[in-house]
Parts: structure tokens; C-alpha cells; sequence
């Protein structure tokens, strides 16, 4: 004969928060299997993943960066401060030790920040600004060329497009002290140093102030190419071609190309040295770029 079971409270209960745990890891599991084969392959890959550190080890989401599906995924995210600077449109491609690692674009400079999107050694870009962010690291704001997203990506995952600089004495060398033309610069710089004027903190805009822009005619130069030295040394390159505007055509000089090279000091630029070649009408002197002023 058999006897009736009965079963307590307390015992239905815990059978069914056995079962509530057993899909508990069952979900948790299928949320975690992409990322720990993600985490698995990005742990060789820690460099095309952007990681610096071991505090960021689980700020790195490789899959969609928007799933939420797993409420770990934002942990850690943190705003930061920072200051981003201007710089002059700069063509580069990202650079990673493993080229099929994803390299992640953050939403701010820091690996403590969101991973907007994500790209891939080789990929050609426009840098836009930088900053000084997470680690004392310089960073850059970017636009990728082809799906025009954008973000901040750190400095060692960028290679910047080499840029063929021309020794200084490929140029006419200018003279501060005696050419005539460069008084009016000059004292326009000394005074807008007197009162720290924010252009003196921009190096390609020292520059161009010195080639004579902005004008009031509205000239615009063709092309204006910034190569880092270092931290603290700049060139910068403006170019001159054939003037479309009628009232921004010179007389003599059909095109040119000043190099302008910069050193800081605080936050201002100053110049160390600068010269120009040219090329010019026809009548007016050579045909081809030269230091030789156009007649």
C-alpha cells in the first residue's frame, strides 16, 4: 500500500528555486559564452583590443557594443575629463600588433569609456582632435573614412601617414630681422603674446597668420600638411596653388609652399625658423618650385 507524500512549504520552495537557479546559470551562461570565447581570443589580442590596464580587462565589449543583455557589460564605465584640441585634418591608419585583433573606439579618452564601434589595422582615417586622456596617453578623435563613424582611439594604435618634409635648404630662407614684409607679423606677435592671445596655442593657425591668413579677401591657402616632431616641435607646410578667386592672384607668383617650423614654450607656439619656394608666371621666373623669389 502506498503512502501519500507530503511536501512541506518550505520543500516546494526550494525545488523551485533549484529550477529558478538552474535557468539562472543556464541564461547566464548563454550570455557569457560569446563573451568568454571574446574574452578568450581578445586576451591574445590585448593590443588590437585597446587595453591598457588590468582594471579595464572587462570595459572591452568586442560583440555589439550597444547589447545590454548582460547587466555586467556597463560596470566600470566612467565619464572622465579632459580637454580636446583642434588639430589640422591628419590622415592616418590604425596600427595593431595582431591585425586581426578589433581595435575599440571609445566614446571618450579612456578604456573606462563606452566602445562606440570598433575597427581594424589597416583602416584609414582622418584625425581631428587630440587630448591628453586616461594614463597621461595622448589620444585622438577620429573619423574613419569609409563608414565616417568616429570616436577616440589612444596614440599607439595610430600610424600617421608619412609626410615627405624637404630639407630647409630646398627653401628661401626668411629673414625676421630684415625682411620687410614680415614687420607687420612680427608686431602683430608680439602683441597678441603681450595678452596670450588663443591663437598662439594652435600651431598650424601661428602658421598660418605668418603666410598671411586669414585675409581680407577671403584667400584660402590649397593645403596645409602638420608633421609632429615631438610633444613640443611641429612643421607645418602651407601650400599656395593657382588662385581660382581673381582677387586672390598674384601678380608674379604662380604658387607656393612655405615651411613654417615651431617650438613650444608653455602653451605658445613661437617660430624657429621659416622659408618659402615658388613657382611663377610665366615671364616672371621659374616654371618649377624654387627658392628663388618670382620676379
Amino acid at each position: 500500500m502506498k503512502q501519500n507524500q507530503r511536501y512541506s512549504p518550505i520543500w516546494v520552495l526550494c525545488l523551485l528555486g533549484l529550477g529558478l537557479s538552474i535557468q539562472a546559470c543556464q541564461q547566464t551562461s548563454a550570455d557569457t559564452s560569446s563573451t568568454s570565447s571574446s574574452e578568450k581570443q581578445s586576451e591574445s589580442q590585448q593590443s588590437g583590443a585597446g587595453r591598457s590596464g588590468p582594471l579595464s580587462e572587462n570595459l572591452d565589449q568586442l560583440g555589439d557594443p550597444d547589447n545590454s543583455s548582460s547587466s555586467t557589460q556597463n560596470e566600470g564605465i566612467r565619464e572622465v575629463t579632459y580637454v580636446a584640441e583642434k588639430i589640422t585634418p591628419t590622415s592616418a591608419k590604425l596600427l595593431s600588433k595582431d591585425p586581426n585583433s578589433r581595435i575599440n573606439v571609445r566614446s571618450q579618452p579612456s578604456t573606462r569609456s563606452k566602445a562606440k564601434h570598433f575597427g581594424y589595422q589597416g583602416d584609414a582615417v582622418t584625425l581631428l582632435q587630440k587630448a591628453k586622456g586616461e594614463g597621461a596617453f595622448i589620444w585622438y578623435y577620429l573619423r574613419f573614412d569609409q563608414s565616417k563613424a568616429e570616436g577616440w582611439i589612444r596614440e599607439d594604435f595610430i600610424a600617421k601617414s608619412p609626410v615627405s618634409i624637404l630639407p630647409r635648404q630646398n627653401y628661401r630662407p626668411y629673414n625676421f630681422d630684415t625682411d620687410p614684409w614680415l614687420s607687420s607679423f612680427n608686431q602683430t606677435y608680439a602683441a597678441a603674446k603681450q595678452r596670450r592671445a588663443s591663437w598662439l596655442f594652435n600651431a598650424p593657425t601661428v602658421a598660418l597668420r605668418l603666410t598671411g591668413y586669414p585675409n581680407p579677401d577671403g584667400c584660402k591657402p590649397t593645403e596645409v600638411t602638420t608633421t609632429e616632431q615631438s610633444a613640443t616641435r611641429v612643421t607645418v607646410v602651407v601650400n599656395k596653388g593657382p588662385a581660382k578667386n581673381e582677387s586672390c592672384s598674384d601678380d608674379s607668383v604662380l604658387a607656393s609652399e612655405i615651411r613654417v617650423d615651431l617650438v613650444k614654450a608653455g602653451q605658445i607656439w613661437a617660430i624657429e625658423w621659416a622659408g618659402g619656394r615658388y613657382r611663377c608666371h610665366p615671364g616672371r621666373g621659374q616654371q618649377n618650385f624654387a627658392p628663388t623669389l618670382c620676379s
